[in-house]
């Protein structure tokens, strides 16, 4: 898991094919194989290796096409599943499994830890090891907005602390939160506020200034009726 590179094995076969075959054997078909062992597991030496000669050797008879290889094909894949649901099962394994809302839930760690870096669809989808596309999908479920509009929208919340807490220049702030082109940034944070950020940052002082303004008065107003009550009373 932490090697630079891997080596991926894609299954592709059609569900209609093979149903009547894997259900007549297991009772189990094999698309619910794949939906109940989503995500990304840490395997024992032992079992890492015995996965692998099964994927190789239906890598094998799909490229030889020997003959009858579809059938020989569903057998590997059939010795495949038995191998995931023997070594899988327990419950060490099964916490290690990533539901689809437990991918959308490290998603969002990971574009809340590195919102201040440049970070996009693709470099989350490769560090949970899943497909952009299959991410972009469940997140827009779970979350009800692209990855995008997220990592903007949180951008944007950092943005908006910086402008208001420093005087940084707008250059400086884009870059901190993972902008090279500050123009750009100004388009993004325009389209999640509504205003510019050097508008953003004067709207605040004056709004700021204006209800500071507002709590002197009340104050100043509070103290003037009470030194009235005061010399009200004494006059009683």
């Amino acid at each position: 898991m932490k090697s630079k590179t891997h080596t991926r094995i894609n299954i592709e076969f059609d569900a209609n094919y093979i149903q009547k075959k894997t259900e007549i054997l297991l009772g189990y078909s094999a698309v619910r194989l794949f939906d109940d062992y989503l995500g990304v597991y840490h395997l024992e030496a032992n079992v890492y290796q015995e996965i692998k000669s099964v994927l190789l050797s239906l890598v094998d008879e799909s490229m030889s096409k020997k003959p009858d290889y579809l059938e020989m094909a569903v057998c590997k894949l059939i010795e495949f599943m038995i191998t995931v649901k023997r070594n899988l099962s327990s419950q060490s394994n099964k916490s290690n499994a990533f539901s689809p809302q437990k991918i959308v839930e490290d998603a969002v760690k990971i574009i809340n830890s590195e919102v201040q870096n440049k970070i996009t669809l693709k470099s989350i989808s490769e560090k949970l090891f899943i497909n952009k596309a299959y991410l972009s999908r469940l997140f827009k479920k779970y979350k009800q907005t692209s990855v995008q509009r997220y990592i903007n929208l949180q951008k944007s919340r950092i943005a908006k602390e910086l402008l208001v807490t420093t005087e940084w220049s707008v250059e400086k702030i884009a870059g901190s939160v993972g902008y090279k082109n500050s123009s750009y940034f100004s388009t993004v944070f325009k389209d999640e506020t509504g205003m510019s950020p050097l508008k953003y940052r004067l709207y605040v002082k004056v709004t700021d200034q204006l209800e500071n303004d507002y709590q002197n008065r009340t104050l100043k107003s509070k103290k003037l009726i009470r030194e009235e009550i005061d010399k009200d009373m004494k006059q009683h």
